[in-house]
């Protein structure tokens, strides 16, 4: 097998592939601070917070921990478009 890669077609739509990184890396850069936000204050919640929010928090790590990631983006997929707020992917 002696195939070479000839990526000078790429070459023309190489400012749109930048472009992309270039978003791709800030849905990245978005997602870590929300998630990283949402885990500081679950933890601090669930380390000294009111009995309720501890069983809530717990409910919800357990929850997100026992499902699968697929079956959690397939609900996100198709219930958040039908939310009336105008939340569409």
């Amino acid at each position: 097998m002696s195939y070479q890669f000839n990526f000078a077609q790429l070459w023309p739509y190489a400012p749109m592939l930048v472009q992309g990184l270039i978003s791709a890396l800030g849905l990245v850069a978005a997602s870590f601070l929300v998630s990283s936000i949402i885990g500081v204050v679950g933890a601090i919640i669930r380390l000294y917070g009111p009995t309720p929010l501890r069983w809530l928090v717990r409910a919800y790590v357990e929850v997100i921990r026992n499902t699968p990631p697929l079956v959690q983006i397939y609900l996100v997929f198709f219930t958040l478009p039908s939310f009336e707020s105008g939340l569409a992917l």
